[in-house]
């Protein structure tokens, strides 16, 4: 009974481990999030401040859920955590001011996901691409957009911290 007690503990604590690199996300979020609705043609800059007009009143985090390729960029030289996050006010003021392009196109294969919350609830939520290349966002508000400059973006990305809770609960 003893040894059955030890594995079954054994078994829990690798799982909480696991889960506390690869998070559990559970997106209970409403899809009808209200951004302001501008219409975008080709070529049209943007910045994810003027979606949002509301950054600079409330308390903000934005989490990064990233795939193993965009998580192999931005942490190359931390330890892999799926999820990533920040709630400091100056990082996600630059990260929200960053210029985007609307490209007026279309990609299906993102995987990793941005998401922005005040307090406990989701504000904007947009799939995010990045790659050595190109980096780049897409929601039904923004379509396909690029980053205009991503050299200051990626240094914003490399000061999110780890989220080490095994679950993440998006409201």
């Amino acid at each position: 009974m003893i040894k059955f007690l030890k594995i079954i503990v054994f078994v829990v604590l690798l799982l909480i481990i696991y889960l506390s690199l690869n998070p559990l996300v559970l997106d209970y979020s409403d899809s009808s999030i209200n951004l302001t609705d501008n219409r975008f043609k080709k070529g049209d800059e943007f910045t994810l401040n003027d979606l949002l007009n509301q950054v600079d009143k409330s308390h903000y985090k934005v989490y990064l859920i990233l795939n193993e390729e965009d998580d192999n960029i931005i942490n190359s030289e931390k330890i892999k955590n799926t999820v990533l996050v920040t709630s400091d006010k100056n990082l996600i003021l630059r990260l929200f001011n960053e210029k985007f392009i609307y490209t007026d196109k279309d990609v299906s294969t993102i995987q990793s996901k941005m998401v922005l919350c005040s307090g406990e609830k989701v504000v904007f939520k947009s799939a995010i691409l990045i790659s050595n290349e190109k980096i780049g966002i897409q929601n039904r508000y923004t379509g396909w957009s690029e980053l205009k400059e991503s050299k200051d973006f990626n240094s914003i990305l490399k000061q999110f911290k780890e989220y080490y809770f095994p679950i993440l609960i998006l409201k």
